[in-house]
């Protein structure tokens, strides 16, 4: 039997940000994704952030990439 990832412990305490709305909207519907504020976070950094404003909330945040190393955006 295939588990849930909500149902499997390594799971349990993460909260979706980025994949938020897997399995709610269409991924070949770019209105759903635009309904549900796609493309929100790029209208803000193309129209009100400088570019030293995006560097320090991407150093701020902590993000670590996604290629397996778990290396900081810094």
């Amino acid at each position: 039997m295939v588990k849930r990832l909500d149902d499997l412990s390594f799971y349990k305490k993460q909260k979706r940000i980025a994949l938020q709305n897997c399995g709610k909207i269409d991924p070949e519907n770019i209105d759903e994704y635009i309904a549900f504020d796609g493309y929100k976070a790029l209208e803000k950094v193309l129209f009100t952030m400088s570019q030293d404003d995006v560097i320090k909330t991407v150093t701020d945040s902590g993000l670590r990439g996604r290629g397996g190393a778990g290396f900081l955006t810094r």
